[in-house]
């Protein structure tokens, strides 16, 4: 991809008749908005404070900031701080700008514009939670504080909660306990209106969390996120991406879109797994690391490289049939378990005859799709939740999940 270089005006907000206009490379793998010295210099702009600055050959320096200045780019404005860099240096504008003003860029045309679902203003999403002492904490769109829901699900601002959802959230508040997130994941290719059905279903059986699989993703791209995060917007969205390269053009697009989580290989380069993880930070999401295809022989060592990066999140995602998914699986949970300071992720022909052989490796998630796709899929969700509770109530109401 070619560069994306947009005019952009920089005013001294204390001093505004210090104005100038330059062309700035668009950087989504740049956080902050970047000028050189002797740009710094002409608006006479306040040394607030030194950070240090990793660069993509993971050369680290000090830098000094400085503020603050109004960024007027593609007819919106705000006030942000400035990382100086030596003259001469190109002009960028990072992750930061282009999330507070939201601005979308496309790489296909090399344009900068302003996010069609709020043209007249960015928009800014808030996290709501329920106050203290009113129940387990829930905020839509991360991953924090889970027991399991208490508030009836909305689905376009109608209520689709039942009885055998109130008995679900009675038992839990009877027990104390909390069990892993049930993610329902829709990977065969099939037309977007059968997938709003299908999530629907999921949802009403349950599912707290929705994956949209990588073939879905392949024939219907961002778009399929957007749609089901507006159907349901209460609900998270799992985005199986799979990402090898460019995190930083393919992982804000799916993020602002609506995804809450994106996976990313075990195998991508250490430069690709930290920029993931900075992306997800600056939009408050997750990153999922898949370990489909990695060889179990090296599976420990290379995890452990992976948390001291600050990977949390591990997928034990096992390859081939349901039956030959599952043992895969199971080989490679049985290795993650003895792993600290991650957490497990059970993905691979799960069904609800197999549940209870991965429940005792404590998983924060269990991904099930493939298993129930061709039945009836609202009942076969409830029952996995229900058995997952009876679980728990049978060992004594421990809490080991949801806590994410």
């Amino acid at each position: 991809m070619g560069k994306v270089i947009e005019k952009i005006k920089v005013i001294n907000v204390f001093e505004p008749e210090r104005e100038i206009e330059l062309e700035a490379v668009i950087d989504t793998g740049a956080t902050m908005l970047v000028l050189p010295q002797n740009v710094i210099d002409k608006l006479n702009l306040r040394k607030m404070r030194e950070v240090k600055v990793r660069y993509a050959n993971n050369k680290t320096e000090i830098k000094s900031i400085y503020g603050v200045v109004t960024v007027e780019i593609c007819g919106r404005a705000g006030e942000f701080n400035v990382l100086a860099e030596p003259e001469g240096a190109q002009p960028l504008v990072g992750q930061i700008i282009l999330e507070q003003l939201d601005l979308i860029v496309d790489p296909g045309t090399r344009k900068v514009f302003p996010n069609p679902r709020s043209p007249e203003m960015p928009m800014v999403e808030v996290l709501k939670a329920t106050p203290p002492n009113s129940g387990p904490l829930l905020l839509t769109k991360t991953l924090t504080g889970f027991a399991y829901p208490q508030n009836d699900i909305q689905h376009n601002s109608e209520r689709v909660s039942g009885e055998s959802m109130r008995q679900m959230s009675n038992t839990l508040n009877n027990f104390s306990i909390s069990v892993p997130k049930l993610v329902f994941a829709i990977d065969a290719s099939m037309e977007i209106n059968k997938i709003i059905n299908i999530v629907k279903e999921g949802v009403l059986g349950g599912a707290d969390i929705i994956e949209i699989g990588t073939p879905l993703i392949k024939i219907h791209g961002v778009k399929i996120i957007d749609l089901v995060h507006k159907a349901y917007p209460n609900i998270q969205i799992y985005a199986d991406l799979k990402v090898v390269d460019f995190p930083e053009i393919v992982i804000p697009k799916f993020f602002s879109a609506g995804a809450s989580l994106i996976s990313v290989m075990i195998f991508a380069t250490k430069r690709n797994i930290q920029k993931a993880l900075e992306l997800a930070k600056l939009y408050n999401k997750k990153i999922l690391i898949s370990t489909m295809g990695y060889p179990t022989s090296e599976l420990k060592t290379r995890i452990e490289e992976l948390s001291r990066l600050g990977v949390e999140y591990i997928i034990a995602h096992g390859s081939g049939e349901p039956n030959e998914a599952f043992y895969d699986m199971l080989k490679k949970l049985k290795i993650m378990s003895t792993i600290h300071n991650i957490k497990l992720i059970a993905a691979g022909g799960i069904n609800k005859s197999n549940l209870y052989k991965i429940l005792d490796y404590n998983p924060e998630m269990i991904i099930i799709g493939r298993g129930i796709i061709k039945k009836d899929i609202k009942i076969e969700i409830k029952y996995i939740k229900e058995k997952m509770i009876k679980y728990q109530k049978d060992k004594g109401g421990s809490n080991y999940a949801g806590k994410l």
